[in-house]
């Protein structure tokens, strides 16, 4: 029957419009062309009439809607638009292939692999399947698009599949229309493929293109960089790794663990680490070699990256950074290790201040003036993770009131008169990655407060005259040497800035509550000069009977002070010290033993034939033991390793001289031997006969 009517039947109205135009452009007005489609509703149509189904699927629905049709199911063919995007995506990615029914996505699969994008890992979908979203971001669809799960973020339309050549082939037969018809069609088909191939072709020059650019980056980077894939072949490698290794990595399918394994003293990273980065540092060719292992995320396979930095260069780069910091003044020079303390209090203070070091919450350093506010600060900073990044000292104090707000928070070009051109950066700024210190906070002015707690709240800044907002990046940490709750009290402080201030509290004891750090600080400041200086027993009394308000700094300038004046002596007596500190002392010019009451003690010794170098060991042994007594047979025991010629009658002898010249006491009932104060400076003056400088008491 020579049939002149083509109807197209399909499921969704999109795809039966695609395949009606796609029809239309190539026979034209020769036929005419009816469409139905199932989510429009259909009624059986009884004509005789060619029918072309939208797929193979769809022939035992349209036999029952045209009983007397003839049907052609018709194989549908993926046209090539976007797949450029789809070739691009990484290999192992798995991705939805969207369409509907479930046939239909698996047929765009097998297409795609026929295709050879085999590349990715296809999970079919159609309407009401559930899947994971977790596992999936990217859906592929053949112009089914819309029906892809609102949760897939990056959705790629490959457009509508296209009917065959030997499909047109059956419709023009049965048609009865010429063949010249098929040339027509087989054009429009070429012309898809060939905007698909310019398009391919396209961005395989812009990979080309993007690879060389990479690998003129790579070769640039001043460190060696190597990618393996899952089985530690090398996909790419730097000139700088060639070097550092000394070998030719260049080469395809070299085995990175091949060449690594060749440095003997490497451990190369186990299996147990492959999802972690690791980091650890090896000599290669007599270079020390910091090695870093980065697992490449969002792939399938599990390939890494391997990059090696030369310690030195690393150290450098530090080195030039911090001297960077250090011309701004941007540097934290101080360490916990440079808090000195005898005292149990600073002790527990300087663990709590390490603890607190280690996070980036808001701490308050409470403490008198010259206890070492900014020092702790400092080491703090030092021991935080951003002791990397700037440290920026302000002192409320110091600053005129006028200026603090645009010192702190910076300001714009023609803020006010005066202001530079180009505006300023101000502290929090400048601090920005680091640690930014408000050294005497108690100081700052209520509408500086205000902006502070802002700054708190908020991690931003305004700069004075703009209108931004500016995020930074630093960890506060306040002093004071006030009494910020009685500020509080007389509305002198914010109760809300404090609170926000003393996350982490740290409070440092004054000085006149630490005695035992006081002669150990003057010893410390006196080593830093290269010398040795010892307190005869009234000096130090002096010394220890003085409050010290000024604290730390008021002792290292009594110091100073010390180590210009008494250059002519070890020696430091009660009138070398300064004025203010006799005339406050309740034991004025008392001299409880000085150097010639040493001598005496000498001469004593000597009239007795007791050897001066024997009491120097014995003084030593009680001042080791100073905290319990010690008995005579056990002196006897330890002293025979020093002195060779000892009996018990000698030490019995030697101690009773001792004790006469009030050096020792002797206890009863096995209370033992025990040095006095005497004695300890006696042995003080001793040693600097006896003992090199290494040798301290204090």
């Amino acid at each position: 029957m020579d049939r002149k009517t083509l109807a197209i039947f399909s499921s969704d109205k999109r795809v039966k419009d695609y395949l009606v135009k796609t029809i239309r452009e190539v026979i034209e007005n020769k036929v005419g062309i009816k469409s139905y489609s199932l989510d429009e509703g259909i009624t059986p149509v009884n004509d005789d009439i060619l029918v072309m189904t939208s797929g193979d699927f769809m022939t035992p629905i349209a036999k029952r809607i045209f009983p007397q049709g003839k049907i052609i199911a018709a194989k549908r063919l993926i046209t090539g638009y976007n797949l450029e995007k789809v070739i691009m995506l990484p290999k192992g990615k798995k991705v939805l292939v969207v369409n509907h029914p479930r046939v239909t996505s698996e047929e765009t699969i097998e297409s795609l692999l026929n295709l050879g994008i085999n590349h990715l890992e296809y999970e079919p979908f159609w309407k009401g399947k559930k899947i994971d979203y977790n596992t999936i971001d990217t859906a592929i669809s053949p112009g089914m698009i819309h029906l892809c799960p609102e949760p897939i973020k990056n959705k790629i339309d490959i457009g509508p599949r296209t009917i065959s050549a030997s499909t047109f082939l059956k419709i023009i037969t049965e048609l009865n229309l010429d063949l010249e018809y098929l040339e027509k069609f087989t054009v429009y088909y070429n012309n898809l493929l060939l905007e698909t191939s310019r398009r391919i072709a396209m961005m395989h020059e812009q990979s080309e293109m993007l690879r060389k650019n990479q690998e003129i980056i790579l070769n640039e980077i001043d460190e060696g960089i190597i990618s393996v894939d899952q089985n530690e072949n090398i996909i790419i490698a730097n000139e700088m790794a060639t070097k550092l290794l000394k070998c030719d990595i260049g080469k395809n399918n070299r085995n990175f663990r091949e060449i690594i394994t060749r440095f003997k003293k490497i451990k190369l990273f186990t299996d147990d680490d492959r999802d972690n980065r690791i980091s650890a540092i090896y000599s290669i060719h007599e270079k020390e070699i910091l090695i870093n292992k980065i697992p490449v995320v969002g792939t399938k396979d599990k390939n890494f990256i391997y990059t090696f930095k030369e310690i030195s260069k690393l150290q450098a780069l530090e080195n030039t950074v911090r001297r960077k910091l250090a011309e701004k003044g941007y540097v934290a020079k101080y360490v916990f290790d440079d808090i000195w303390t005898k005292s149990e209090k600073v002790r527990r203070v300087k663990d709590k201040a390490l603890k607190f070091a280690k996070t980036d919450k808001n701490t308050l350093i409470i403490g008198e003036s010259g206890t070492g506010k900014e020092l702790f600060a400092q080491a703090i900073h030092n021991e935080s993770l951003r002791k990397n990044g700037p440290f920026v000292a302000v002192n409320f104090a110091a600053l005129p009131e006028n200026l603090v707000e645009s010192e702190l928070f910076g300001y714009e070009e023609g803020a006010f008169t005066g202001a530079k051109k180009g505006g300023k950066l101000g502290l929090f700024e400048q601090a920005h990655g680091g640690t930014i210190f408000l050294d005497e906070i108690g100081d700052a002015p209520l509408n500086v407060q205000t902006s502070l707690l802002r700054v708190l709240q908020e991690r931003q800044i305004m700069r004075v005259g703009g209108d931004k907002l500016i995020p930074v990046d630093v960890r506060i940490i306040a002093a004071t040497n006030k009494n910020l709750i009685e500020s509080i009290k007389t509305n002198q402080f914010r109760e809300d800035l404090y609170y926000r201030i003393s996350v982490l509290p740290i409070k440092i004891p004054p000085l006149r509550q630490r005695k035992e750090d006081i002669i150990y600080f003057f010893t410390m400041f006196f080593k830093r000069h290269n010398m040795i200086k010892h307190f005869t027993p009234g000096a130090k009394k002096v010394i220890l009977e003085y409050d010290f308000p000024g604290n730390v700094r008021e002792l290292k300038n009594i110091a100073d002070y010390l180590y210009v004046s008494k250059t002519n002596s070890d020696f430091i007596e009660v009138e070398d010290l300064p004025e203010h500190l006799i005339q406050n002392s309740h034991e004025m010019y008392k001299v409880v033993m000085d150097k010639t009451s040493f001598e005496l003690n000498e001469q004593q010794l000597a009239l007795n034939q007791i050897d001066i170098k024997d009491v120097f060991y014995i003084l030593d042994l009680l001042f080791k033991n100073k905290n319990r007594g010690i008995g005579r047979y056990k002196m006897m025991s330890i002293l025979k390793r020093e002195i060779d010629h000892i009996t018990e009658g000698y030490l019995r002898k030697t101690q009773r001289i001792l004790r006469e010249l009030n050096l020792v006491t002797i206890g009863k009932n096995k209370q033992g031997t025990r040095i006095t104060e005497e004695g300890i400076f006696f042995l003080q003056y001793l040693q600097t006969i006896f003992w090199d400088n290494e040798h301290e008491l204090y």
